[in-house]
């Protein structure tokens, strides 16, 4: 299986998403709108060819999702 890099703000949704919050609960966390947080999933379970909420757990705690390195 292959190691996918994130953005900051990306991996920031998946650890949170990892922990067990809610859309909603991020979204407050993070000052943005949960639909906001909705469409990031969608964008990364798009680019990781995964899907659900526990999957990406899996692969956060695997250490298959990075955080980018800043350029």
């Amino acid at each position: 299986m292959s190691v996918f890099t994130l953005t900051p703000r990306q991996f920031d949704i998946v650890t949170r998403v990892a922990k067990g919050y809610t859309d909603q609960q991020i979204a407050d966390q993070l000052g943005i709108s949960p639909r906001t947080v909705s469409n990031s999933l969608a964008r990364i379970y798009d680019r990781i060819g995964t899907s659900g909420r526990v999957n990406l757990a899996v692969l956060h705690a695997t250490g298959k999702l990075l955080l980018r390195p800043e350029v």
